[in-house]
């Protein structure tokens, strides 16, 4: 029975644990070993029908992984046993050896579900990154009522009972308020009801007039200025029953107006209206009813500035459950109750429940991470108040966390893992390391009008527009373009012709510019080898004729700003900074000195809706077949006859391979046996970091290609078995310094003369020079 205790006996096998100490032990005692505690085989606990305990553990199993897949499972492992290890709640405080604690208190621990080999798995969202799949397992925790009579410290060790029909919004006042007095601004450390006071933590504003609705007076208006406001996170699923358009906006302003029947918004605002007032907060923005739907400047002003909407937001709410904006917020409404619920037993006076799942792995499984609109709202919002099918979270950009099934301390009761797909923090991560990442989470995303693949990530773009020192065209940094141009699919890619080929937006799948933690030396090991030029003649590459280090610790830019070159010590990742304007300036990672885009040049590059390129470079012709290569094998989405994205061997016209390229699947029966031209984009490294053959371990750089010793030292193994890179290292040198161009794949010119990407790839110096061909061409 969910949500409520059940006493039954113990059977035999649970009789023999022991549970005294599996959940609590003396602090002194306690060490953090990876110890496993067998519970039993999943069958006996499975079909066991009066063992209160062995109820709980298929409970909390069925829950995590759904109740099919295990039974699915259970046929499949017939002697595979369930385990346990055991971990506290609090990660970030030492209290467990705090010399200042009486040793002999015993401390409470929460237990972690196994199987003792992987017969039930569930992977974390995908991130793109088949080197790296995290597995979330169900827990077990002991629970502690909020009256027991223990201290804030004694209670964070525990967990707490969560209803379904309701919510504790004591419990969620108390983490704003310990939020707001750990590092709210001196204006918001005021008490919650005041609804006059600016609460921006990093001191942003709103540069237009932002509606917003007054749930006090049930209508629209003008945000007053210094307000705080709440902003909302939904999903439309389909058209909505009340949304602000010109016919009916003044009619919405008047007081009153949401409070009658026929004027009822859908189910997830009503009650985002309600969760505002039992904030003690007075105006909530929601698209639907504060942008004039009908009205393109309107529209245009607010998606144009969603970084400042959210940003400057008090706190979001996130609408994470449902399919649509009727799905409400489970517990607001007990007409709309929490359907994931604890089970809870009582066994010699400890009470244990299944752990909920913690934030992060209840929003990214939730739709509403599905969906594109939704990313840039989650990336920028400093706050967020989250409602799912089983609880309530609450988490800040400053580290505070807070969840209904756990007690609240200071505010922070568990480690929160970071995750660079949600923070653009460029002080930790290479200035495109943090864009790229961004990249690949969007594109993973579904949209419902193929028009909205860039415009619903503007206000991300907005952010680093600064920080990039120019504008993003076609969502590609015009300051780095050379580089912004060589992503790469990493699943099945369909063209959508509403943008141009060349950029991420032109196609419909997943993207990315590299795995995880592998974008060091990106930009040193890029050197552009054409000269790009959009519309109105503003250049975004030049040709590079050859990568040298500058002998001197800083340099000096075009317009007098100064450059520092700094190596990572740990990653031998190179990065720069630009000396501060003032001692509040953002410190910055940038992968390369940038130059800054003037205002001229920026206001053509947003007029240009088309987005033809002319480039000049060298183009050279190879042949295709359906071979694939070794390289990258386990990027490949081919398998068992089924090709999503394939790695194509590129032959030169001695049946060479002289690279790779990655197309969709889906072109190769048109690609194949066949001619094509390449562009060579950018020459670069065969690796990026200290084992490249061009790298120079004193100096701390990459050796030019023209350095004497380039190509000079043989590599004595035989190629014959194993060859991973991108060219037949029979034929080609890989000890060649910087010995692969990073090409497009083209496609025939179209009656307008303009070609098209159809993919990318990498191909030897030495097989592409020797047959290329100055060019002028239009990518479109």
């Amino acid at each position: 029975m969910a949500g409520s205790e059940r006493k039954l006996k113990l059977c035999e096998r649970c009789t023999q644990l022991p549970l005294q100490t599996l959940f609590t032990t003396p602090r002194t005692l306690h060490k953090l070993d990876d110890v496993d505690v067998q519970l039993g085989t999943l069958r006996e606990i499975s079909t066991s029908r009066e063992c209160r305990l062995c109820g709980l553990l298929k409970y909390t199993i069925e829950q995590h992984y759904g109740a099919q897949y295990v039974l699915s499972k259970l046929n499949e492992q017939r002697g595979c046993v369930l385990v346990c290890n055991q971990s506290p709640h609090d990660l970030q405080k030492d209290i467990i050896n705090d010399p200042g604690l009486d040793p002999n208190e015993r401390i409470a621990l929460y237990l972690e579900l196994h199987t003792s080999y992987p017969v039930l798995e569930r992977l974390d969202r995908d991130t793109g990154d088949e080197y790296e799949a995290a597995r979330i397992a169900p827990k077990i925790h002991l629970l502690l009522d909020d009256d027991s009579g223990s201290n804030e410290t004694q209670l964070a060790l525990f967990g707490r009972q969560v209803a379904t029909d309701a919510i504790d919004w004591h419990h969620v006042l108390r983490w704003l308020d310990k939020c707001e007095a750990k590092h709210g601004s001196e204006a918001s450390k005021a008490h919650l009801s005041e609804d006059t006071l600016t609460t921006r933590l990093s001191g942003l504003s709103l540069d237009f007039q932002l509606t917003v609705i007054d749930v006090a007076r049930g209508c629209i208006m003008p945000l007053p200025e210094g307000a705080r406001y709440i902003a909302l996170s939904y999903m439309w699923g389909k058209d909505q029953k009340m949304k602000q358009n010109l016919a009916n906006r003044d009619a919405m302003a008047q007081p009153g107006f949401f409070d009658q029947e026929n004027n009822r918004p859908s189910t997830t605002i009503v009650h985002a209206m309600e969760v505002t007032r039992k904030l003690g907060c007075r105006y909530v923005w929601i698209d639907a009813l504060c942008i004039t739907q009908d009205d393109m400047e309107n529209v245009l002003q607010n998606v144009n500035r969603m970084d400042q909407v959210y940003e400057v937001a008090w706190l979001t709410i996130v609408a994470a459950a449902g399919i649509d904006a009727d799905s409400g917020l489970p517990g607001v409404d007990k007409a709309i109750p929490r359907t994931k619920a604890q089970m809870q037993i009582d066994i010699n006076g400890l009470k244990i429940a299944n752990m909920l799942d913690s934030h992060s792995d209840a929003i990214n499984f939730s739709r509403w991470n599905s969906r594109g609109w939704t990313y840039q709202e989650r990336l920028l919002s400093k706050r967020l108040l989250t409602f799912t099918e089983s609880q309530v979270y609450y988490v800040c950009d400053q580290g505070c966390y807070g969840r209904e099934d756990l007690h609240p301390d200071d505010g922070t009761a568990m480690l929160t893992d970071f995750d660079a797909r949600y923070s653009l923090d460029y002080e930790i991560q290479d200035l495109f390391e943090a864009y790229g990442m961004s990249v690949a989470e969007y594109t993973k995303r579904n949209f419902t009008d193929p028009k909205d693949k860039i415009r619903a990530l503007l206000g991300a773009l907005n952010r680093l527009t600064g920080p990039f020192r120019g504008p993003f065209y076609f969502g590609i940094p015009s300051t780095l373009f050379d580089v912004g141009l060589l992503w790469t699919p990493v699943g099945t890619c369909t063209r959508d012709k509403t943008f141009p080929s060349w950029s991420w937006a032109g196609w419909v799948g997943p993207v990315r510019y590299q795995k995880k933690d592998s974008f060091t030396n990106m930009g040193e090991c890029t050197a552009s080898q054409c000269l790009v030029e959009a519309s109105g003649g503003v250049q975004l590459c030049h040709t590079v004729e050859c990568p040298t280090k500058d002998r001197e610790a800083s340099m000096v830019g075009a317009t007098g700003e100064v450059w520092q070159r700094h190596v990572d010590e740990d990653t031998l990742g190179a990065y720069y900074t630009l000396q501060p304007e003032s001692p509040d300036a953002e410190a910055i990672r940038y992968p390369r000195p940038l130059r800054l885009v003037g205002d001229p040049e920026a206001r053509l590059l947003a007029a240009d809706k088309e987005g033809t390129l002319t480039i000049q470079g060298k183009v050279a012709e190879f042949r295709l077949t359906d071979q694939h290569t070794d390289m990258f094998v386990l990027r490949s989405g081919c398998d068992n006859g089924r090709h999503l994205l394939c790695h194509l061997a590129v032959f030169n016209s001695h049946g060479n391979v002289a690279g790779t390229v990655f197309v969709d699947g889906s072109f190769v029966p048109y690609l194949k046996d066949k001619t094509h031209s390449f562009l060579a984009l950018s020459r670069t490294t065969l690796n990026r970091t200290d084992v490249d053959p061009s790298w120079d371990d004193d100096e701390q750089y990459f050796r030019s290609w023209h350095h004497p010793e380039s190509g000079t030292v043989a590599d004595p193994d035989s190629y014959e078995s194993y060859n991973r890179e991108p060219f037949d290292l029979r034929i080609f040198k890989d000890y060649k310094y910087w010995p692969v161009f990073n090409v497009l794949l083209l496609s025939a010119p179209d009656e307008d003369g303009k070609v098209e990407r159809l993919g990318i790839g990498k191909i030897h110096v030495d097989a592409f020079l020797p047959v290329a061909v100055d060019a002028e061409i239009k990518l479109g």
